[in-house]
């Protein structure tokens, strides 16, 4: 999703020491732990090279959050001693499901099983890792090349100073999803942004919903417009700030790594959206690509008229930012 944020708007990702002879033999762990390694299994097991590449970065920087010595990819007992203390049961079970796998042949682990471990670690290491301060995990829209290949959960590092420490407060106070979602419920009531639904939100997206909570007390002033502008579009028939009932799902925004200089224009983009949803009776949806059509339409450079439309034509097809 990071990609179509980007892209969208603003001009509109061989093992060594295991020879494919010994593939067979070893555990999963000694293939997940390994660059080349990853890239190998995978590619094996069917996925294609562009998203055996991205998941490859995404598998070793969640093996990187688990290791109790930062920047250096943990051993499996170090992976196991971390998994099995986390404090959610939920998050615990898949954790160890996750650890019987690393410890089985990897000739035996089916390609549906990978599929579901990889998405399950980008986000419990995301989720209870031991340095995942500056990072949120978020779930994949359809267009993702992880998605298209069955992995289901992606994370992004984070540069913005306030959203880093965000993200550090929600991660600690709240370890299992009862905390959290206790938090998501009373900070949406006290800031007015609607009623929180947790049928509406990917357990991958609960963390960055935190976070705008979060950031709509304790953010500048700059992370507070684009939230307010954000509410102001997402209104009901009777005029009640609902969310998660308009259909979008802006609240991951500060999971994108947003530019702190480009957050005036999330807030423009989100108050223009809120008018003309008022002036011509359309949805949050409909809006925001009618938004983004008057920018095209009011483009005289020829070359920038058509790189915004190619992002247009992304963000529609990707249809990462709506339900």
């Amino acid at each position: 999703m990071r990609r179509t944020f980007q892209k969208s708007i603003f001009a509109l990702i061989l093992c060594a020491g295991i020879s494919t002879q010994s593939f067979a033999a070893a555990k999963l762990f000694q293939f997940l732990a390994e660059e080349s390694g990853v890239t190998e299994l995978l590619t094996k097991k069917g996925f294609d090279v562009e998203a055996s590449k991205v998941a490859s970065e995404k598998i070793r920087l969640s093996l990187m959050k688990l290791s109790p010595a930062q920047g250096k990819v943990p051993t499996q007992a170090e992976v196991t001693k971390v998994l099995s203390t986390i404090e959610d049961k939920a998050d615990r079970a898949e954790a160890m499901k996750i650890v019987k796998l690393l410890d089985t042949d990897s000739d035996k682990v089916s390609r549906e099983e990978l599929e579901k471990a990889i998405a399950n670690l980008i986000y419990i290491a995301d989720r209870h890792g031991l340095s995942s301060f500056n990072s949120l995990s978020c779930s994949t829209c359809a267009a993702d090349v992880l998605a298209k290949n069955g992995i289901t959960a992606s994370e992004n590092t984070i540069d913005d100073p306030t959203v880093v420490k965000s993200i550090e407060k929600v991660k600690k106070n709240y370890k299992t999803k009862n905390q959290l979602q206790n938090f998501i419920k009373k900070g949406m009531r006290s800031s007015k942004l609607g009623t929180f639904n947790a049928a509406k939100v990917a357990k991958e997206d609960e963390v960055a919903l935190a976070v705008l909570v979060d950031l709509s007390k304790s953010g500048t002033p700059a992370h507070k417009d684009v939230i307010q502008a954000m509410a102001k579009m997402s209104t009901d028939d009777k005029g009640r700030v609902n969310l998660l009932g308009s259909g979008h799902k802006m609240y991951r925004i500060f999971a994108e790594n947003v530019d702190t200089t480009k957050l005036p224009e999330w807030t423009a983009r989100f108050e223009r959206v809120a008018k003309i949803r008022k002036s011509e009776n359309l949805d949050v949806k409909d809006a925001f690509y009618k938004s983004l059509e008057e920018d095209i339409e009011a483009t005289t450079d020829a070359t920038k008229k058509a790189q915004m439309q190619s992002a247009y034509d992304d963000i529609k097809t990707s249809n990462c930012l709506f339900e």
